[in-house]
């Protein structure tokens, strides 16, 4: 991941320079706080968070459906 564009800064600092946290992600769609010189947590707009919520229950949802598919005759079976 690439993080130069986002403001990066220290867990234990984010509270204090919370309108620059908020700021970066208004205008580069993220911040990254830091936890011990490593990067720990992403903030991120609602709308960004929605779209990777609604993109992870798609992915699941095709690996459900390839596990079903492949697994459909034993599933029947065990359903009789």
């Amino acid at each position: 991941m690439v993080i130069s564009e986002h403001v990066v800064l220290p867990i234990s600092q984010a509270h204090r320079r919370f309108s620059e946290v908020t700021r970066s992600v208004d205008e580069n769609g993220a911040a990254v706080l830091t936890k011990l010189n490593k990067p720990e947590y992403v903030v991120l707009g609602f709308a960004e968070y929605e779209e990777l919520v609604a993109l992870r229950r798609a992915r699941i949802s095709a690996a459900v459906n390839i596990v079903i598919a492949e697994n459909l005759h034993a599933l029947q079976e065990l359903a009789k």
